[in-house]
């Protein structure tokens, strides 16, 4: 006597995913002037694409430490670093809403936005002290980068007044680089795998081998069964579903009734049923291996009970499954009056990806 199996592989390719990669690049060069420049001059942008809402960290040490500083003007060109040329306004900038981090100023704090307008930014102290040689930084935020990439200039001049009024003390100049956005797509496709056969060898689908069980000779002495084996895996977030479908194993009209609800081994009573785990009554099947996260449905993850029902989810996972193999187990009993004849099934797995 045999019984006829078949399985199903489903595949299914859509999906995109876009991840948004910004590339950040700086590059500073020195004022030619005549004079005293502040030294160790940088501007580094927390994002340098153009037109992006930007932090401009602008560091320097003073030169001139016998000098009360007063004031700090920063002004964003786009024609030359250089003082004794005038500023160009970089088309697209934006400065209006900038704000100083008067919080986070190092070296010589104290600095406070006295003025953002014009396309220029005033930094003020009162006090007006004599500024020391350690590493000064002034972090500025909400400054619109300009919106077409290229090479700009950021000058830096110092004065003793509190308004950026009369003679400069220091100046420097600072060459920036605006870029392009650089994006960087991929693409993950959601993706089912689901193969089976009488034997599936270490979780590969290349492997699967068989599609049909001969269980032999049926006795009401003795127990028949057997087994098969099928993989899934998927990336669908809220995991697969494996369904069973078919019907018991029959004769012309004879029939081998099934397990309408789970049920041991009986020998010599008429019995056709399944499982998804080991069992010792009688000796067959195996536990799930793999790193998958599905696990057989209740009816049919109970070792030595049996159950087959046309249509009965059998497995299932929630969340996304690395590789998962099972093996189903079948039990066939029949009683010593069972009519004489060929008994044969069909039976079809199929498995639906939940995305």
């Amino acid at each position: 006597m045999y019984k006829h199996l078949t399985y199903q592989k489903v595949h299914f390719f859509i999906a995109a995913i876009l991840i948004p990669v910004v590339l950040i690049i700086g590059l500073n060069t020195s004022d030619v002037h005549a004079g005293v420049e502040v030294l160790n001059r940088y501007d580094e942008l927390n994002n340098s694409s153009a037109g992006v809402v930007a932090k401009h960290t602008i560091g320097f040490t003073f030169s001139d430490t016998s000098t009360n500083v007063g004031s700090i003007l920063i002004q964003f060109c786009d024609n030359s670093p250089l003082q004794s040329i005038p500023c160009t306004f970089p088309s697209g900038m934006d400065v209006s809403a900038a704000t100083v981090e008067d919080t986070n100023e190092t070296g010589n704090p104290g600095y406070t936005m006295a003025d953002n307008s014009g396309g220029q930014i005033l930094l003020t102290n009162p006090s007006a002290p004599i500024p020391n040689s350690s590493p000064s930084t002034y972090t500025l935020d909400n400054i619109t980068n300009p919106t077409s990439p290229g090479q700009y200039y950021v000058r830096i001049q110092t004065f003793s007044s509190t308004d950026g009024t009369g003679p400069n003390i220091e100046y420097g100049g600072i060459a920036i680089q605006i870029n392009s956005e650089l994006n960087i797509s991929s693409i993950v496709p959601p993706y089912l795998i689901f193969c089976g056969g009488v034997t599936v060898t270490n979780l590969n689908c290349g492997s699967a081998q068989g599609d049909q069980i001969d269980f032999g000779n049926l006795s009401s002495n003795t127990t028949s069964d057997a087994t098969s084996q099928f993989v899934v895996a998927t990336n669908a977030i809220n995991g697969y579903n494996i369904t069973v479908s078919g019907n018991t194993m029959t004769s012309g009209n004879y029939v081998i009734p099934n397990l309408t609800n789970p049920n041991p081994s009986k020998v010599g009573n008429p019995q056709f049923g399944l499982n998804l785990v080991p069992n010792s009554i009688p000796q067959v099947g195996g536990s799930e291996v793999g790193n998958g996260v599905g696990t057989p449905t209740s009816r049919y993850g109970t070792s030595n009970f049996y159950t087959f029902n046309n249509g009965d989810t059998i497995a299932s996972s929630a969340n996304a499954s690395d590789y998962s193999e099972y093996t189903a187990s079948y039990l066939v009993n029949v009683p010593s009056g069972q009519p004489a004849g060929v008994y044969a099934t069909t039976i079809i797995f199929i498995c639906l990806a939940n995305f």
